[in-house]
């Protein structure tokens, strides 16, 4: 996926096209980007007094969550999670990677359950993979502890059920990297499994 659907979904891109999905890409793959390209397209908040779908925080928290699950229930879920948030940093500003993870953190700490959490494990491992980027190259065990939140959320993530989250994870780690500056990718910084 180049990373269309990463930056999509996890790092306020441009939204993902039909158009652009690659030719190779099995046909059961192909047809679960479809119905999130679907879903995304045909979102309405479900926000009162909000028409159409302004590009706030909260409201492309809220489509991207209700987009990229496939479950009952997920509007309301994703609604709840996107209007609750309070002063919480709402998922869409990757310049704050730690606040973002903590409030990631504390929404799967309240919402075990969740039919949201496969989005929250991908979007935790962006953050932890921002902060990774960020970190001080001299900190080594800072490194490698970031490195491994990073791969216990892809696992995560993979692990979901779903194979759009699987495309995800492969996504985010195939990215050479997040940051414009960034010159390390976690998986450098941990022992093969």
């Amino acid at each position: 996926m180049g990373g269309q659907l990463a930056r999509a979904v996890l790092l306020g891109g441009p939204p993902l096209s039909g158009d652009g999905l690659p030719e190779d890409l099995p046909s059961a793959d192909r047809l679960r980007l479809l119905g999130y390209i679907d879903r995304r397209n045909d979102f309405v908040s479900r926000q009162p007094h909000i028409t159409g779908s302004p590009d706030t925080p909260r409201i492309a928290l809220e489509r991207e969550i209700a987009s990229v699950i496939e479950k009952p229930g997920i509007d309301q879920e994703a609604w709840e999670i996107a209007w609750a948030a309070g002063d919480a940093p709402v998922a869409r500003a990757p310049e704050q990677p730690e606040a973002e993870a903590e409030w990631a953190e504390s929404i799967l700490r309240s919402r075990p359950d969740s039919p949201a959490a496969p989005y929250f494990y991908a979007f935790l491992a962006s953050r932890y993979r921002l902060m990774f980027e960020r970190a001080p190259g001299d900190d080594r065990a800072a490194l490698e502890r970031l490195a491994r939140k990073y791969r216990t959320m892809l696992e995560r993530t993979r692990g979901a059920g779903d194979s759009l989250f699987v495309l995800l994870a492969g996504d985010l780690d195939g990215l050479p990297r997040l940051s414009d500056d960034a010159t390390r990718h976690p998986r450098e910084y941990l022992p093969d499994t």
